[in-house]
């Protein structure tokens, strides 16, 4: 039904938008500092990459419509072919999920629930042992300081943030 798409199409959304938020943050964490820039711009290609590729498969399925080959007209393209476009959607998002099995927790996380230990072991795994003890305090001492002077309502309304906020809404359009 029309709802349950309009309701499937918000859910996605929602999904893709807090994987496109949380995947460049976790990769900014988990990167030795000297590969962080490049690994976020790695994850912004990929996402643009895969956006890419979306378009060209739903263009490829519709496209697919004027073949007249038998086993095409059993997929029953013409009158299918949405589904066919939501249903390849969800491949990726599995496998994604699929790989999530395999991604250590993020390493400012664990300390900031005291698991010190844990933190430890992943940053070891992820930057060797001498960068992973530098970081770490890095990533302590960062809490010993308390709430960055640029965290909290007052610094979301400033008139800086506010501007570009702007800017960056009207070039979305």
């Amino acid at each position: 039904t029309l709802t349950m798409l309009i309701l499937e199409r918000l859910l996605r959304g929602f999904g893709v938008g807090a994987v496109l938020v949380a995947g460049p943050m976790y990769i900014a964490e988990i990167s030795p500092p000297a590969l962080r820039g490049r690994m976020v711009t790695f994850s912004q290609l990929f996402i643009v990459f895969g956006t890419a590729l979306a378009f060209t498969s739903n263009y490829t399925i519709i496209r697919l419509e004027d073949f007249n080959l038998d086993w095409l007209a059993t997929l029953h393209l013409a009158e299918w072919n949405w589904r066919w476009m939501l249903g390849l959607g969800v491949l990726p998002g599995l496998l994604y999920l699929f790989a999530l099995l395999w991604v250590p927790e993020s390493p400012r996380w664990l300390p900031m629930h005291g698991r010190f230990e844990a933190a430890r072991r992943i940053l070891q795994r992820a930057h060797g042992p001498e960068a992973a003890e530098a970081e770490r305090l890095l990533v302590t001492a960062s809490f010993a300081s308390g709430p960055s002077a640029c965290s909290g309502p007052a610094s979301a309304t400033s008139r800086t943030i506010v501007w570009w906020t702007l800017m960056g809404c009207l070039l979305a359009l």
